[in-house]
């Protein structure tokens, strides 16, 4: 009889350790995040390829009560992406802005979540990209708006200009105008109830 109720325990200790730590196992679709749920833990393999291009990787491990929240809970507090392209007879030119600078709040779940990033300035920063524009072609910005501080910059000298770039808030455009043939840097900040974040991108007026 003891033997009975031994092995009766045995079994239920197996059984509760197995729906306690046993994973539902889920792939996202964002690149190949892989994510294992338990009642008592969360593991995340990060593989999120993100529309700057960069990849978040890593595992992260989270345990009993904070296991239970949404993928996107666990991401990284990061602000909007902005692209800027020109939409020209021949083809539509697109460049992704750097992000710079930033103080930036998400409510995710009800939980109030920060983030703070400082960078170089932009006329230091590396550009992957260079879109060719002409006089008064319009630069449309995608992902923000309300831009403010707009300032455009002499890439090869790194001096800002005191003219150069006027700024359409009705279509969310950028033009360049008065500025001679070359390469230019192009600074932007938006600012809302989420924060404000910098922005730049590099040109070359033709």
């Amino acid at each position: 009889m003891k033997k009975c109720v031994l092995l009766i325990g045995i079994i239920v200790v197996i059984v509760i350790l197995v729906v306690l730590f046993f994973p539902i196992v889920r792939e996202a679709n964002d690149g190949g995040t892989v994510e294992y749920s338990a009642l008592m833990y969360k593991v995340i393999d990060w593989n999120k390829l993100r529309l700057t291009g960069e990849t978040k990787t890593g595992v992260e491990v989270y345990w009993f009560p904070n296991n239970f929240h949404s993928l996107d809970y666990y991401d990284d507090v990061l602000p909007p992406t902005a692209v800027v392209y020109v939409e020209a007879p021949d083809e539509t030119r697109v460049v992704l802005c750097n992000t710079g600078t930033y103080n930036w709040t998400e409510v995710r779940e009800g939980t109030s979540m920060s983030a703070i990033g400082d960078a170089v300035s932009p006329t230091e920063m590396q550009y992957s990209e260079t879109m060719q524009v002409s006089e008064n072609e319009k630069m449309i910005i995608d992902g923000v708006s309300n831009l403010k501080n707009i300032t455009i910059y002499d890439a090869n000298t790194k001096s800002e200009l005191s003219t150069g770039i006027s700024y359409n808030e009705s279509e969310n455009s950028m033009s360049v105008l008065g500025v001679e043939q070359g390469e230019y840097i192009i600074e932007f900040e938006i600012q809302n109830e989420q924060g404000s974040v910098k922005y730049s991108f590099k040109i070359q007026k033709i």
